[in-house]
């Protein structure tokens, strides 16, 4: 007898599915940012900020997020200069693979490790200040 697995979500088909808007992940002039209020500002477009971000907005609310980041998508070109940039770095840590973005500095740190599973990190912490 198969278990059932408990508060198991279907997921939605690609047909069911809304299409990505066209031009929502395209760099905004300046002047039409001036111009227009939104419901909330989100500061970065991680996976925390996407996610915020796509609630709001199927909540109906009016949303603008501000991303350091380049506004292309990665080719297939640009993702091996990253594999070649991160073999090419003696140090593998957490920014190994990426150029420099001086709108976006990180930490770098080879003393970054994985935590044991059920044991507390009691050695440090790591902490990012904004700018």
């Amino acid at each position: 007898m198969q278990a059932k697995k408990p508060n198991a979500t279907k997921r939605a088909s690609a047909a069911d599915r809304k299409p990505f808007p066209a031009g929502a992940a395209r760099r905004t002039p300046l002047g039409v940012l001036a111009e227009r209020t939104y419901d909330a500002v989100i500061v970065g477009a991680g996976i925390s900020g996407a996610i915020i971000a796509r609630q709001l907005a199927q909540a109906g609310k009016t949303v603008l997020i501000l991303e350091a980041g380049p506004g292309e998508d990665i080719t297939l070109k640009g993702y091996e200069g990253y594999v070649e940039r991160f073999y090419g770095q003696t140090s593998k840590d957490n920014q190994a693979p990426y150029p420099k973005n001086p709108n976006a500095r990180m930490p770098r740190s080879p003393e970054l490790r994985k935590p044991a599973p059920g044991v507390p990190e009691t050695n440090g912490y790591f902490v990012q200040p904004g700018p």
